[in-house]
């Protein structure tokens, strides 16, 4: 038994090992030197002009659209406005006319109480 547990004991290291050994090559990194990587990252003056009119078209046609909508939304806004406008026009010509018809009707039956009083 004890013979077995030692074998067990031996192959996990063997396994560890090999684990270890096998994660170290796997995540090695390559080795590049230091002006490699600086022609990586720089850019030369054409490219960046490229670059710069591919931002500014962009940057122009999300003025435009933003802009096509922004007149849209003032005249929908505009339109609101003008039917709000009317609708209470229509509302305070409704309540004159009351009014008016109100007047009226107190001005007929003051003239009959009056035309009865004479009497």
């Amino acid at each position: 038994m004890s013979h077995l547990f030692y074998s067990m004991q031996s192959m996990q290291r063997v396994l560890f090992i090999i684990l270890l050994v096998s994660s170290l090559n796997s995540h090695a990194q390559q080795g590049t030197k230091e002006g490699q990587d600086r022609k990586k990252l720089a850019f030369d003056d054409s490219s960046i002009q490229k670059l710069q009119r591919l931002k500014d078209s962009v940057a122009a046609v999300n003025y435009t659209r933003d802009s096509i909508q922004l007149q849209e939304n003032i005249s929908r806004n505009a339109d609101g406005l003008f039917q709000l406008q009317k609708e209470q026009n229509a509302k305070k010509k409704k309540a004159a006319m009351i009014r008016i018809g109100i007047g009226i009707a107190l001005l007929a039956v003051l003239i009959i109480g009056l035309r009865r009083r004479k009497k």
